[in-house]
């Protein structure tokens, strides 16, 4: 009969590092390193789940059960703030948003494969709060920030540069390609929620 001693770490790598009593006729046990495991140490876990090990040595076999449990993410975070405030018609920039998962074994992953809502490089148009709502998603978490959309008003157009040439002859085709024109947008203050 065997009896598995307690390993020191839950690491299934680590386990076989201790040894096994065996117990022989004579009710005698005696520490045994040369016993063989199924499946073999160092084996990488990939399915989630209970599994079951087998250890053996001569005609003698004993099982134990572990528990390989999937890598879930607990929690997102933004560590790098992008940009916040926009006019209306630009598009939303996130090339500065840095993002961190956290698992559930406490590790802390920076991310850049989530998904956000509206998407990176979306139009964005006037609310009516002058708000928006981003949401970044990430293995079923999400994180949210606000961005600030001010609207535009054209106080006037100039002409910058006129074109080269401004005398036609009948049948003439009208060529403005160098036309320069200035626009001269003020951009209306968003007022705050608390004013």
């Amino acid at each position: 009969h065997f009896l598995l001693l307690k390993s020191e770490k839950n690491s299934f790598p680590q386990l076989f590092k201790h040894v096994l009593f065996f117990s022989n006729r004579k009710g005698k046990e005696s520490l045994i390193t040369d016993f063989s495991v199924e499946p073999e140490n160092g084996t990488i876990l990939n399915e989630a789940g209970t599994q079951y090990v087998t250890v053996s040595y001569k005609d003698c076999t004993v099982d134990f059960e572990i528990v390989v449990k999937d890598y879930t993410v607990e929690k997102l975070y933004i560590t790098s703030i992008p940009k916040l405030a926009y006019y209306v018609g630009e598009k939303l920039d996130l090339s500065d948003l840095k993002v961190e998962a956290l698992y559930n074994n406490g590790s802390v992953i920076e991310i850049s494969d989530y998904i956000s809502e509206p998407k990176d490089g979306s139009v964005l148009e006037k609310t009516e709060s002058g708000k928006q709502t981003v949401t970044i998603k990430y293995k079923e978490k999400e994180c949210t920030f606000d961005i600030r959309i001010c609207e535009n008003e054209l106080e006037n157009l100039t002409i910058d540069s006129i074109p080269e040439h401004t005398v036609y002859y009948c049948g003439d085709l009208l060529d403005i390609s160098d036309l320069k024109v200035l626009a001269k947008i003020e951009a209306k203050k968003v007022k705050e929620e608390n004013e």
